[in-house]
């Protein structure tokens, strides 16, 4: 199984990146899985530094073979045309 679309409470979601890999592998046995955030939401960017600890956390609970994770961004700059983001 897997999940490749999910958010924190950082954005709109539930729980901390953490708690988000462990239920993704533990409760329900995913085999692969990504935190992926809104580049922005509600006008508020997701900032380089916040990019930096989600790739962090999902290179910590990376297990080839076992568990794997990506990096994944939602893009939702569509509602902000005059604003560019770069990570």
């Amino acid at each position: 199984m897997e999940d490749l679309h999910y958010h924190t409470t950082y954005l709109d979601g539930i729980g901390d990146p953490d708690e988000c890999y462990t239920r993704s592998r533990d409760l329900f046995g995913d085999d692969f899985f990504a935190l992926s955030e809104h580049d922005n939401f509600v006008g508020r960017p997701l900032q380089p530094g916040d990019w930096q600890l989600l790739k962090e956390v999902a290179d910590y609970y990376n297990k080839d073979d076992a568990f794997v994770t990506f990096y994944s961004i939602e893009s939702t700059t569509g509602r902000y045309l005059n604003q560019v983001y770069s990570y």
